[in-house]
Order: C-alpha cells, then sequence, then structure tokens
C-alpha cells in the first residue's frame, strides 16, 4: 500500500522519510528505537567459600580466587572504607584449618601436596604461624623465671614488694624473629641440598618445603608455652621435643625435593646441613635472647627499671649461666 507524506503529500516507500523540512525536523525529535535487552550470559555466582567438589586425596581445597579490587575508596556517605584483604592472603588463611587436618591425618602425604601445588603463600601462612608461637614460648619462659627470681628472693617482700615482669612485645618479636630466620636458614640449606643432588628446584620450593615441615613443631611449641606456665622443666622437655620433631620431619620433606637413590650421599649432605642451621642458632639465638631479657622490667619502691638498665658492665652470658645452675 502507498504511503503519503502527511506534510507535503509525496509519495514514500515502506519505512522511507520525505526530505520535506518538516518530515526531517520531526524525524530528528523522535527516540531511537529500543532493541531488545539481552540476557546475561555468565554462570550463577557460587556463595560458597570452597567450591561444591572433592578435594584430591590428601590434599586440601582451593578456595576460588576473588576479584581484585583496588585500595581504599570513598563510599557514597562519605566514609572511607579500609582496604579489603588480598585475595591471596584469603586464600592461604581458608586453607590453612583444612592443611592442618590433612596433616594430622598423612603428614608426609600432605606435606608433597603442599609442595605439588607449590602453594607458596599458604607455606608463608604455616611460617608466620609458626613465628607467633615461637614468640608466646619466649615470653612464657622469661615469665616462670622472672617469678621464680621472685620466689628464690624470699617469696614475697610483702605487700608493695618488687616486681618483676618480661615485655610482651619485646619478647613476641624477639621469638619471632629468632623462628623466621631459622626458617629462612633451613631453606636455604635444603635447597642447597638439592641442588648439590641435581635437583631442579628452585627456592620458592625450598620455602614451601621448610613451611609444610613447621606443622608438627607448631604443636609442639604451643605445648611448650603452656608447659612454661605449669613448669619450667615441662616447658623445656616439649621445647625439646620441638627441635628433635623438626630434625625428624625434615627428613621426609627434602627427600620430597631432592628424589634421588644415592641415600647415603643425602643423609651426609641432610646432617651437614642440620648441623649449619645449629651454627646460625649458635649466632642469632643470643643476641635476640639478650635483647629479651633487657626488656623485662623491675619495679620497686615506685620505681621502674628495665633489667639492661641494671646490668650494665655485667656479662649477660654469666648472668644467665648462674640463673640455670640455679634451677637446675
Amino acid at each position: 500500500m502507498a504511503k503519503f507524506c502527511k506534510h507535503c503529500g509525496a509519495q514514500l516507500a515502506d519505512g522511507q522519510i520525505c526530505s520535506c523540512p518538516q518530515a526531517q525536523a520531526e524525524a530528528a525529535q523522535l527516540p531511537p528505537p529500543q532493541q531488545p535487552p539481552q540476557q546475561s550470559q555468565q554462570p550463577p555466582v557460587n556463595n560458597n567459600y570452597y567450591p561444591p567438589q572433592q578435594p584430591p586425596q590428601g590434599g586440601y581445597y582451593q578456595p576460588p580466587q576473588p576479584s581484585q579490587q583496588p585500595g581504599g575508596y570513598q563510599q557514597p556517605g562519605g566514609g572511607y572504607q579500609m582496604p579489603a584483604v588480598p585475595p591471596v592472603v584469603k586464600q592461604a588463611a581458608g586453607n590453612v584449618a583444612p592443611f592442618f587436618k590433612t596433616y594430622f591425618r598423612a603428614p608426609v602425604e600432605a606435606a608433597q601436596v603442599l609442595m605439588g601445588r607449590k602453594d607458596l603463600p599458604l607455606a608463608i601462612m604455616l611460617l608466620a604461624i609458626q613465628a607467633v608461637v615461637s614468640g608466646l614460648v619466649l615470653f612464657s619462659a622469661l615469665s616462670k623465671l622472672t617469678s621464680m627470681i621472685l620466689d628464690a628472693a624470699g617469696g614475697g617482700f610483702g605487700f608493695g614488694g618488687p616486681s618483676i615482669s618480661p615485655s610482651f612485645l619485646v619478647s613476641l618479636l624477639s621469638g619471632a624473629v629468632f623462628s623466621l630466620v631459622c626458617a629462612v636458614a633451613f631453606s636455604a640449606i635444603l635447597f642447597g641440598i638439592a641442588k648439590i643432588m641435581k635437583s631442579n628446584v628452585s627456592f620458592p620450593d625450598a620455602l614451601i618445603a621448610s613451611g609444610a615441615n613447621s606443622i608438627f613443631v607448631t604443636v609442639l611449641l604451643a605445648a611448650s608455652f603452656v608447659g612454661f606456665i605449669l613448669s619450667i622443666k615441662l616447658g623445656f622437655v616439649f621445647l625439646g621435643a620441638a627441635v628433635v620433631a623438626w630434625i625428624v620431619m625434615g627428613v621426609p620433606t627434602a627427600q620430597a625435593i631432592t628424589p634421588t637413590a644415592d641415600q647415603g650421599k643425602f643423609w651426609m649432605l641432610y646432617i651437614v646441613g642440620i648441623l649449619l642451621t645449629f651454627v646460625v642458632v649458635y649466632f642469632v639465638l643470643p643476641p635476640l635472647l639478650e635483647t629479651a631479657v633487657k626488656a623485662i622490667k623491675v619495679t620497686y619502691e615506685g620505681e621502674t627499671r628495665t633489667i639492661g638498665q641494671a646490668m650494665r658492665g655485667y656479662s649477660f652470658g654469666d648472668i644467665i649461666e648462674e640463673i640455670l645452675d640455679d634451677i637446675f
């Protein structure tokens, strides 16, 4: 059916707009044709932290990676939103508990899964937990020692007598630094053993192995923390057990990154590596221990001084040796 312009009467084809000024002005004022909305093709969002599928045998869950967001941002109300926790930290923290459960069911297999997945964030998280527990152990040990010193001095000087207390922050930092230095040293030694044995591993791989070796040691250190609260000797028993566990559990960990048939060479290198780690301990532990001891506060008659201020001119080693002789 023919169409005609309503303004000038010209004949038009289907969909044609007349070229007369009135028709062109009217067409310019019309809104563009609307297109039907397209349905989103994205899959539904899984709100569960862990994926629904079962984890592999001897392994642990890998939570989905959340989307990256920039740092802090302005809220509509004008308040400042703190930066979100980095996704890699969330993932490592979420894997700690599942890994602990898997480790106590099958420690060697769990350590191998951790190293096989090259899960460096989780390994660092495990070493950080061990460092914090080590700092708590040092604080607990110093607290017990200061309590014994007061008892040895007469059990009391009555109400208003002297009080001795270690610095929680200095003890925590000293113990944590010592633990981290030992972990890095052990990782470097594992890396050296692997390279000598012609194993194709990197230093992060050795650091992951060191993290896998920390679980049982951390548990015994936590027991040592409680032990020092109850008894100085009980605390040292668990502390010694933690050292033995570190050496024993380090064997399958080192073997996992140095697969070789030459067991004689491996054992020689591993023993040398343990001895080198103790050399590091010999040079690192005394300064950190001295820092923690010097930070102990003694309060008497309203005056507070630290051990560091009181022992100027005296040998730190001689004082510690005398205290240990009185205890044992």
